[in-house]
């Protein structure tokens, strides 16, 4: 008895609808691995650490304490000289003899100057700086080019704040005295406080000149290259501040900091310790020395001396958002919640730690408490463009489409130069069917990213749903030379492949994406249908029966796995397949009529008959 022909009709516009119902980008993200399993969308930032710069010389409490007032070194008086001279003997006269007046000599004006210099010096030690400036002045009137005079008005006028003076003051100092290491010192302090760096590098380099091995000359330029971002010249100088001071301990924090901005994190963790040695209960260092470890991706290690800086200091809301941090690293999402919220107790407007928080949401799937979060941050910092971008995703979890996509164009505004913002737009605007919309978006995030897998990948998903599969195929192959581990991307090279009319092809890229997630069962399911539609019915039922038991309650799994099985002639195994289809949905024409078919091939004519008739 020759075996029934299947009607192929059916069966194939099945295979159709389900392939096309199955892609990954489409389907919304799987929430089991938190908004890190996003699909289409990415993340900015994960949480903000913040390593404390040391105090600038700027900052330094004390004002013209920082400088340097000199004094004259004091002069002897020159002893009485005895002069002999011959006096020829006076008669006797009547009565006493008058003694005649000395005529008092008229000091010169280098002692005039030097007594107002004095005067001037005294009322700087008490704190009488306009006063000292007249005295320094009216000493300048008779002694006009003295560095010394010149360098304590200057330090009269710092005192002041008339930094342009004092400037001027100490130039004049220099001038007079090219070699005079202090007035260059003061100099760059004062160049310093009107964030002329490059100037006070120049003062202060010539400051050890004059003055070699001088530690404060050598703190101060460590801190003017910190300011100019020459962080090689600064770790140098703190290098060589150390040799001179071995406990100094802020140069040990300076010094940390230059190297973190090298991205020198082990050296940067070595200098904290030191400083950590010559003083345990310096919760700055700790702090330091956390974000120092959390960059080098020891996050445990940061967890620990973060706590130990909060236990000499608890209430320092930058290090509990610090702490936050480094929990959210090692994923404890939970205790990262705690954290970011004591630190905006503590800062209720810390829109960093508010940032923080959304992401610790985010990251733990709460996403209307994530949109709450960012929404806070963006009130207190207004130009959080990671804030915004982030609110949009939190948005897009809730299928909030037409607000994540006005987030996600205020990130855009913000961050015109970022392809992720981009990218993300273009993931909403496609949810919201705008096609076009997201296509220019994807294009634009492209351009500013040529290898931005994610981009290439929706571009590509989006031109195969509106029937492009041959440009989406172009796009869809960059995504995987540029992240050959990507599933989503190998998944939707595979659907375009099956949409081009290339099984071969569709078959391979399909088989790729299970070999890089052997538990994602959608791609299961669309190997199977390639490789029905490639005449491989052995290979679509072992595709459609491995989908089955990764999801159980797949229907249309099961109606693969029936159809495979009869075209391979396991009609018993098909058998099985579609009574667990109509089980579930007892009014599923097709699965009936197949069923049929499979009566058919075990010769069950009342099988045939009871299937045909539904």
């Amino acid at each position: 008895m020759n075996k029934p022909r299947l009607n192929k009709g059916p069966l194939v516009l099945f295979l159709l609808l389900a392939l096309t119902g199955a892609t990954l980008f489409g389907l919304p993200q799987d929430i089991a691995g938190g908004a890190s399993a996003l699909l289409g969308q990415d993340i900015i930032g994960g949480a903000n650490v913040a390593f404390k710069r040391p105090p600038r010389v700027r900052d330094i409490a004390g004002g013209a304490s920082t400088l340097l007032a000199k004094r004259r070194v004091a002069r002897k008086p020159p002893e009485p000289t005895e002069i002999s001279r011959n006096r020829p003997p006076r008669p006797p006269q009547p009565g006493p003899t008058p003694t005649p007046e000395t005529t008092p000599k008229e000091p010169s004006n280098e002692e005039k100057a030097e007594v107002f210099n004095e005067q001037g010096n005294t009322l700087y030690d008490t704190g009488q700086y306009a006063k000292a400036v007249e005295a320094y002045k009216q000493a300048l009137s008779f002694k006009p080019n003295d560095a010394l005079t010149y360098n304590n008005l200057g330090a009269a006028y710092f005192a002041q704040g008339q930094t342009k003076e004092a400037i001027d003051a100490f130039q004049k100092a220099v001038k007079a005295k090219p070699d005079d290491a202090e007035s260059y010192f003061n100099l760059g302090i004062a160049y310093n406080t009107t964030e002329q760096y490059e100037q006070a590098a120049t003062a202060l380099n010539q400051a050890i000149k004059y003055r070699a091995d001088w530690p404060e000359a050598l703190s101060a330029l460590g801190d003017t290259y910190l300011s100019l971002s020459r962080y090689d010249e600064a770790a140098r100088t703190y290098q060589a501040l150390l040799k001179l001071q071995p406990d100094n301990t802020s140069a040990y924090n300076n010094l940390a900091f230059a190297y973190d901005q090298l991205s020198r994190h082990e050296d940067s963790i070595a200098a904290l310790k030191r400083d950590i040695q010559l003083n345990p209960k310096d919760a700055f260092a700790y702090n330091n020395l956390g974000a120092a470890s959390y960059k080098a991706g020891k996050y445990k290690d940061a967890v620990d001396a973060f706590t130990q800086s909060l236990r000499l200091r608890p209430d320092d809301a930058e290090t509990l958002n610090n702490l936050g941090a480094a929990q959210y690293a090692l994923e404890r999402y939970g205790d990262a919640t705690l954290s970011f919220q004591q630190a905006i107790k503590l800062r209720p407007n810390f829109a960093d730690a508010q940032y923080n928080l959304g992401n610790a949401y985010l990251m733990s799937a709460k996403f209307n408490e994530a949109a709450n979060a960012y929404d806070r941050a963006i009130r207190n910092r207004p130009n959080y463009g990671e804030a915004q971008n982030n609110l949009g995703i939190a948005l897009t979890n809730l299928a909030r489409y037409a607000e994540a996509v006005a987030a996600f164009k205020e990130a855009a505004r913000l961050k015109p130069d970022l392809a992720v913002v981009l990218n993300n737009l273009a993931f909403a605007e496609d949810k919201l069917g705008h096609e076009p919309e997201a296509i220019a978006a994807y294009q634009t995030a492209i351009r500013l990213n040529p290898k931005y897998p994610k981009a290439l990948n929706g571009l590509g998903y989006v031109y195969d749903k509106i029937g492009k599969p041959s440009d989406a195929i172009d796009l869809l192959k960059r995504a995987v030379e540029a992240k050959p581990d990507y599933v989503a991307a190998h998944f939707n090279l595979g659907k375009a492949y099956f949409d081009s009319g290339h099984p071969a092809e569709a078959i391979e890229s399909f088989r790729r994406a299970t070999q890089l997630s052997p538990d994602y069962e959608p791609a299961y399911v669309s190997l199977g249908t390639a490789s029905f539609r490639a005449g491989q019915f052995s290979e679509a039922a072992d595709a459609f029966r491995k989908a089955t038991t990764l999801n159980p309650s797949d229907t249309e799994a099961f109606y693969g796995l029936g159809n495979a099985s009869y075209k391979a002639g396991k009609y018993k195994e098909a058998l099985a397949a579609l009574k667990e289809v109509l089980r579930v949905k007892p009014n599923y024409a097709q699965a009936h009529y197949s069923l049929g078919l499979v009566y058919a091939g075990l010769n069950d004519k009342d099988g045939v008959t009871r299937e045909f008739a539904r």
